[in-house]
């Protein structure tokens, strides 16, 4: 079985829950730090620029060439145009089947499709690519999608230990760290004495909040040490450039 993500898990089992009260943590605006330590609430601290959060000036973009090929899947009636994860060769399009793991999972409301690296499982993953959708009906600010989202991250990993980002570009895009997880978390996907790093882009479209992520996961990491991550800030920016790409699109009722 699939859903082996924190990302799959919340989404489905506790998302619908914490999105029906929409309780806000801290309103992000622009690009800004929210920094949460233990027993007291997150202090909002302003960056002037993204490049500031993600180069310490060490790592320059290196330019990627287009990708022509992208995927797409219908959720509640929208269709959600995105590219394909780091792993798959964009030279190869008959990799994006053989280089990848699925899961595919609609309960009513929610919805979430899992891939992975084919060399990985979706108890132990080290990268995992995630599409999910809540339908709710009505369309809510997006800034109350996000705001829930991080709280129920937050509350998953240890609370001194996480650092969140909303980015400039692409538009209502958090990166997110948690140094490690509580070992009794009871969160599937999470893992003792690890660490995750996430991208996570929202949308709000025909009465459904879609979200695409893309999240690494090691051994527990310190965040002062980018050496220490399960990512390079590297990758994150190629991330963040593909992620600029991504569109959803409501259609109506259509087949598929």
């Amino acid at each position: 079985m699939g859903s082996g993500g924190f990302v799959g898990h919340f989404n489905i089992l506790r998302f619908g829950a914490v999105c029906a009260v929409l309780v806000p943590v801290v309103v992000l605006a622009g690009c800004q730090t929210v920094e949460a330590d233990a027993g007291r609430s997150p202090t909002v601290v302003t960056r002037a620029d993204t490049s500031e959060i993600l180069d310490s000036g060490k790592i320059k973009d290196v330019p990627e060439k287009p990708l022509e090929v992208a995927a797409v899947v219908n959720v509640y009636d929208n269709l959600v145009t995105y590219p394909m994860p780091l792993w798959v060769n964009p030279d190869s399009p008959t990799d994006i089947i053989k280089e990848s793991k699925h899961f595919r999972d609609q309960k009513g409301p929610s919805f979430v499709l899992e891939q992975i690296p084919a060399d990985q499982d979706f108890e132990n993953w080290k990268q995992i690519y995630v599409v999910s959708g809540l339908y709710i009906g009505r369309d809510i600010p997006i800034s109350k999608v996000i705001n829930t989202y991080l709280s129920g991250f937050r509350q998953a990993c240890m609370k001194r230990d996480v650092k969140f980002y909303q980015v400039k570009s692409p538009e209502n895009t958090i990166v997110a760290f948690c140094e490690k997880f509580y070992s009794a978390t009871g969160l599937q996907g999470t893992m003792k004495d690890h660490g995750e790093v996430m991208v996570r882009r929202h949308f709000m479209s025909g009465g459904a909040i879609i979200s695409v992520t893309y999240e690494w996961r090691g051994p527990a990491f310190n965040y002062a040490d980018d050496s220490t991550w399960p990512v390079s800030e590297a990758e994150i920016k190629k991330v963040l450039k593909r992620f600029e790409t991504i569109s959803v699109s409501h259609v109506g009722k259509v087949s598929g």
